[in-house]
């Protein structure tokens, strides 16, 4: 149940920190964006990695033991997450987006169980 929640968390402040990210862009730009500029994938990948560590300490503090391993799941569960919508995106994105978002996915989520098993 914690990764689940921690999953959840991290989930949910994904997608409102790219429809932020996104309506700041439409700002800049007039409301017209022909292709997103790689700042925007750049800063995906960056917050991806702050979900995920939110995420990782959300399911380490509710599954009390174990704080890794809890963070890992996390990060794991993000994994497969960001490989099943990489198999329904558009192709706009640049070709290193969808490993790095594994890469610093699965790297914040062990670092949020680290992170909570520190705090303790």
């Amino acid at each position: 149940m914690a990764v689940v929640l921690g999953t959840v968390v991290a989930v949910g402040a994904a997608f409102l920190c790219y429809r932020l990210t996104f309506a700041i862009l439409m700002r800049l730009k007039d409301g017209i964006v022909p292709e997103l500029p790689t700042g925007f994938w750049l800063a995906t990948a960056g917050y991806d990695f702050l979900v995920a560590l939110l995420g990782g300490v959300v399911a380490a503090w509710i599954g009390g033991r174990r704080p890794g391993l809890h963070g890992a799941a996390v990060g794991a569960v993000l994994i497969g997450l960001t490989y099943a919508s990489m198999a329904s995106a558009s192709g706009d994105e640049p070709t290193w987006f969808f490993p790095a978002a594994m890469f610093v996915g699965f790297l914040g989520g062990i670092s949020g169980g680290w992170l909570r098993g520190r705090l303790r």
